[in-house]
């Protein structure tokens, strides 16, 4: 959704900014965020695709993120996809590999959510958008036996072997969610809406996804708007930085204010900070870089 920007005169001479969005009373009531957490084979792909129809918003999946990810940051896609399904083993080879798959997967998601109409459907998306207002945070459970039929059908395997497939699938995402984000997935206390496909249709559980983001809660506010553009350009900045191995290594706090960027922490050499202003300068949305870097003093030890 476009937004504009109008300064009006002050005293000190220097103007007010005053940030605002031009809509229809029609489209300011129905901005939400939406995310769907499933099993593999839940029918989680139809209901966000039912959803996203009936409200007229933009439906992302899991899938997607990896791809857009990959593309902005210069990473194999085929690596983010195999670590999506991979056991905490394999990331445990690579020294920043987990700060790395959270960085480019949080900023590709946040950058999505910026429009304000969003559906999202994967395995960590509540994750991902932790501490953002205004997200309603769906958990989709199907019975087991809806789930065999459709592995059968889609991967053409026996029901025995199908079976196997689902419950390894889901061992393996349960594992990595929890080396991940320390948290079970399936915990009922990360959500806000249960839906189980035991005892209601798609066509119910859409309509009642859609009605529940016409609640107040969940309506995405100017302020929510300006807060999740700050933190969708924080997660970029430190998505940046984790993708470089320059600066792969680097732990500092990132803040962003309508533009500026403040860098907080310590480093361990000055050479590092000509390094990071470089590659936090890469990203064109970027009005200026307020460097409060430090470099870490190492005290000598006692003779």
């Amino acid at each position: 959704m476009p937004r504009h920007t109008m300064r009006i005169p002050s005293e000190d001479g220097r103007g007010i900014e005053i940030r605002f969005i031009i809509c229809s009373k029609q489209e300011a009531r129905a901005m939400a965020i939406i995310t769907i957490s499933r099993g593999s084979l839940s029918m989680g792909t139809i209901l966000a695709e039912k959803v996203a129809r009936a409200l007229d918003y933009e439906c992302v999946s899991r899938e997607a993120i990896i791809k857009e990810s990959a593309c902005e940051y210069g990473l194999e896609k085929e690596e983010l996809t195999i670590a999506m399904e991979k056991p905490p083993t394999f990331w445990e080879r690579f020294t920043h590999g987990r700060r790395l798959y959270l960085a480019v997967m949080r900023a590709a998601l946040l950058d999505r959510a910026c429009s304000g109409k969003l559906v999202y459907h994967g395995l960590s998306g509540h994750f991902l958008l932790k501490g953002i207002k205004c997200v309603l945070k769906v958990r989709l459970i199907a019975p087991m036996d809806m789930r065999i039929r459709a592995a059968m059908e889609e991967k053409q395997l026996k029901r025995e072997d199908a079976e196997y497939h689902i419950r390894d699938v889901d061992e393996k995402r349960s594992r990595w969610t929890k080396y991940l984000y320390g948290v079970d997935w399936r915990d009922p206390y990360q959500f806000d809406l249960i839906i189980n496909l035991e005892t209601m249709t798609l066509s119910t559980a859409k309509e009642l996804i859609c009605q529940t983001i016409k609640r107040p809660e969940f309506q995405v506010c100017i302020t929510a708007m300006d807060d999740l553009e700050n933190l969708a350009l924080a997660a970029k900045v430190e998505a940046f930085l984790a993708a470089d191995i320059r600066t792969r290594s680097v732990n500092i706090d990132i803040e962003a204010l309508n533009g500026v960027v403040r860098l907080r922490g310590m480093i361990e050499t000055e050479n590092l900070r000509p390094t990071i202003i470089e590659v936090v300068k890469r990203i064109q949305t970027i009005k200026s870089v307020e460097d409060e870097l430090v470099v870490q003093s190492i005290s000598p030890l006692p003779t």
